[in-house]
């Protein structure tokens, strides 16, 4: 059995009304409302249509499969009817929800929401596996002064349960609201795609724009596609991270930009990676006026030291940044190729990156001229940390051999070394030693 219903605003209460038009029921509480007309179909298959107007709910729950509500367009506004969540997804049975569908509408709060209070909650509970499959969230425009937009409880800390997975949030939207807390933060979000977005955001208490796997006890296999989005973070001195992905492998970012509008203090960072992380393609990242672009660190919740590895950098801009790209207890390589950096004070942190950075065909590394090698005993190693490709100019000494990737040059004046190269220069005469960094 499927159904349409309508949910009307008439004066200061509200109707709901059937597919033949009858009227249902009536209440001062749209959440009450939609719950019934929930309640109409306990296998699924209801549909309700909010028409023009402003709609105080209370929280609305969704826990069966082939759900769908939706909006009238930017003529709905959603609001809670205080501190309540308003749609809560829940499955009983840990197998998931499927096929839901919510969206078309406006989302508005004055501050009634606190806590772990979200517009769009989803219950992660612990030793069962899925939330929400297979569905769509779309169109919505955040306004007002808000607590969260989207939110798990913080996960189960479990990295098999608690998952949204095969989700798609498209063209979601926010003009200027504030966010008291994190805008998204899901621990175990797999295979979704949060895409077509134009945010404007102020988050005064430094909460993240977006958080993903924090708080998990294993690595979490993501597999997400972010694409497509601009964030503005317009709070005055903001000092928390923009992005923040902890513990998750398989992201994929497409034409995102994360832009600071006010000068940030020194504590800002513009994307954050920890933990256990790899196999992630960024593709035309912008970061702009943050204290640190991108921040690679070990993670808080398993201590994982060995993270991004193989990663790609592909386009991606970093601009304004007191530091471009800064490592902590970070001893895996991440590649960037092409894109450009153009930094308010300085590109790294340390400075050489010990390798972990290899940069190709970027712009805007500075070049630092021709800079001594000091030459230790014979057979002498030396290595391209630099992250950019080199020249090493030999000269002087009495050399014997110079062997390169286990291939022996014979004696050469100069060798070029891409990132992560080294050369054995054997001698019985120390000889000098020089790199040129062709950033």
């Amino acid at each position: 059995m499927s159904g349409n219903l309508s949910l009307l605003q008439i004066g200061s209460f509200y109707e709901l009304r059937d597919q033949s038009n009858e009227l249902v029921q009536t209440s001062t509480d749209a959440g009450v409302l939609a719950n019934a007309a929930l309640a109409l179909y306990p296998s699924g298959g209801c549909s309700i249509v909010f028409g023009p107007g402003t709609f105080n709910c209370s929280q609305i729950t969704i826990s069966h499969s082939n759900t769908r509500i939706e909006g009238s367009g930017m003529s709905t506004v959603i609001q809670p009817i205080g501190n309540n969540s308003v749609f809560y997804f829940t499955s009983a049975t840990g197998g998931g929800i499927n096929y839901i569908q919510v969206g078309n509408f406006i989302c508005k709060d004055s501050g009634l929401m606190t806590g772990n209070s979200a517009f769009f909650y989803f219950n992660a509970v612990s030793g069962l596996s899925y939330i929400m499959n297979f569905s769509l969230i779309q169109r919505v425009m955040f306004s007002g002064t808000c607590n969260r937009a989207f939110y798990d409880g913080g996960g189960t800390g479990d990295y098999l349960t608690g998952q949204l997975i095969n989700d798609l949030f498209f063209e979601i939207s926010s003009d200027g609201a504030t966010f008291n807390n994190a805008f998204l933060s899901i621990m175990n979000l797999r295979t979704a795609i949060f895409s077509h977005g134009l945010l404007s955001l102020n988050l005064p208490n430094n909460s993240p724009f977006l958080a993903l796997g924090v708080g998990t006890n294993s690595t979490i296999a993501g597999n997400n596609n972010l694409e497509n989005l601009q964030v503005y973070i317009n709070s005055s001195g903001y000092s928390g991270t923009g992005l923040i992905l902890n513990n998750i492998n398989g992201i994929r970012f497409e034409n995102v930009g994360i832009i600071f509008v006010a000068p940030p203090n020194a504590s800002s960072t513009g994307l954050s990676m920890s933990g256990s992380l790899g196999e992630m393609v960024f593709r035309r990242l912008k970061i702009y006026s943050a204290n640190v672009g991108i921040l690679f660190t070990s993670s808080n919740d398993i201590g994982f030291t060995y993270l991004a590895n193989g990663s790609v950098f592909e386009d991606c801009g970093i601009y304004r940044c007191n530091t471009s790209i800064k490592c902590i207890s970070d001893t895996s390589t991440k590649f960037f190729v092409g894109g450009q950096l153009l930094p308010a004070g300085s590109n790294f942190s340390p400075n050489p990156l010990t390798g972990t950075v290899q940069m190709f065909e970027v712009q805007g590394v500075d070049p630092i001229g021709v800079a001594t090698i000091t030459v230790g005993t014979s057979p002498f190693t030396y290595t391209n940390n630099d992250g950019v490709r080199e020249a090493v100019y030999i000269t002087g000494g009495t050399v014997t051999g110079i062997t390169k990737n286990g291939v022996s040059l014979g004696i050469l004046t100069t060798v070029l070394l891409e990132p992560g190269e080294q050369i054995i220069v054997s001698f019985t005469a120390t000889p000098n030693m020089f790199r040129d960094r062709k950033g």
